[in-house]
């Protein structure tokens, strides 16, 4: 037991007088090994939520650059991957450049202004895949797909005057998909102005 006790003893003095070399024998360990290492580390998190918190900040605070980089990664890869999420994000950005664009600051969640949901909207939508493109007016009956298609406004929410009008604009009823090609030449124009 004594011996045991002062050979931790040594070992904490050498570790103290050499810092680098078990941290390099770790390191070494941990990329041989990225799923042990990957699951110590959740478990430790949940062992040490205060601590695992902390030790984020702080690399958040020393590392800034490299949280935006992964963080843009990781939105990239979400908006290629996930519809639902990517809807959101696209009328969340729409409806705030109109609400800047009348001087209006955006307050409230955007689906909660408007009243549905991303799902909702996402159903909404669907209704127009595998269908003739209803615009018509840059191609010849294309078959709307989620590739070639965009989410186009009826009425264009450029002609909103007020928050309310922004507020309709974004109603479903005015949300359609219509293939890119028309929706590029429609521009921001009604549909019986640019319809041939």
């Amino acid at each position: 037991m004594r011996d045991l006790q002062k050979h931790r003893e040594a070992n904490k003095r050498w570790r103290k007088a050499h810092p680098e070399v078990p941290r390099e024998g770790y390191r070494r360990w941990a990329k041989a090994n990225p799923e042990k290492t990957r699951e110590n580390s959740k478990l430790w998190q949940k062992a040490n939520p205060e601590k695992a918190n902390k030790r984020q900040r702080r690399w958040i605070a020393a590392n800034p650059e490299k949280r935006r980089e992964i963080m843009r990664r990781a939105e990239k890869k979400r908006y290629a991957t996930d519809l639902i999420w990517r809807l959101r994000k696209n009328t969340s950005s729409a409806v705030r450049r109109a609400l800047k664009k009348l001087g209006q600051p955006k307050v409230v969640s955007t689906f909660k202004w408007l009243g549905y949901s991303p799902e909702e909207l996402h159903v909404h939508l669907l209704r127009w895949i595998g269908k003739p493109c209803e615009e018509q007016s840059a191609c010849i009956g294309v078959i709307i797909t989620l590739e070639n298609s965009h989410l186009d406004h009826i009425r264009p929410q450029c002609s909103a005057k007020t928050v309310e009008d922004v507020k309709e604009l974004n109603q479903l009823s005015n949300l359609r998909r219509i293939c890119a090609l028309c929706n590029f030449k429609k521009n921001d124009r009604e549909v019986t102005e640019c319809s041939l």
